[in-house]
């Protein structure tokens, strides 16, 4: 969850998020000054702060006097995790100061080796380390367009096992599964897709597959000049 605050609302939203995320108080703290005539303020221990883009000790951040702030964004739970890796987890707090410059890209998600090695396992229940082997069933369902071709499906899986090694596929593969699903959430997809209707699914897929392109295929195929007119109507000047 993100929140957007004024400058005006800086310490209370500061200890109002350290309430929640750290769940050790009864109830926020209280700002209190530390020292007027420096303006420094009471600030809660959240576990990361970024002030225009930097990752800054929590010191630098009670230094801030709160009439130089622009914005400020909380980020808990998953949200911030998703953003700044397990090191977000407790929380983060973003800070733009007035007339800062465009903050840089924030850094990839980062993945615990647990998360990662999850991740691995369920793309090989799902079978996507044999890309090949399912992708045949697909060529099939494309009739003569294949047999017209002698020794296509033979090419393409050589094709595809010269450019699409698994060990290199998985390093793109994983960071996008990671990212879409929590570890939890990831080993409650190994045990259902180990369970036996959950093997049967993963084993049925590309059949059903090869069949749903089948069946778009005798609909589309009555039809294709009609759809070759349209397209060089519209390409004509």
């Amino acid at each position: 969850m993100r929140k957007a605050i004024g400058s005006t609302m800086v310490v209370a939203a500061l200890c109002g998020f350290a309430s929640h995320a750290m769940a050790a108080q009864a109830r926020p703290a209280v700002p209190a000054p530390a020292d007027s005539t420096k303006g420094r303020w009471a600030i809660p221990p959240a576990t990361l702060y970024m002030v225009d883009g930097r990752e800054v000790p929590a010191a630098e951040v009670k230094d801030l006097s709160p009439s130089s702030i622009e914005t400020v964004n909380i980020l808990k739970g998953q949200a911030a995790v998703d953003v700044y890796g397990e090191k977000g987890r407790p929380g983060v707090v973003e800070i733009t100061t007035k007339g800062a410059k465009p903050a840089p890209p924030k850094p990839s998600p980062a993945f615990s080796a647990s998360h990662m090695k999850a991740v691995e396992e369920l793309l090989h229940v799902l079978g996507q380390d044999s890309l090949m082997k399912n992708a045949e069933p697909m060529m099939a369902a494309m009739g003569d367009q294949v047999s017209a071709i002698p020794g296509l499906v033979d090419t393409m899986k050589e094709f595809y096992e010269k450019y699409l090694k698994w060990d290199d596929l998985k390093a793109d593969l994983i960071p996008i599964y990671a990212a879409a699903f929590t570890e939890s959430e990831v080993r409650e997809l190994i045990v259902f897709y180990r369970s036996p209707v959950g093997m049967k699914y993963v084993a049925a897929t590309p059949d059903v597959s090869a069949k749903f392109m089948r069946v778009i295929q005798r609909r589309l195929e009555p039809h294709m000049d009609e759809l070759t007119q349209i397209m060089m109507r519209r390409a004509s000047p």
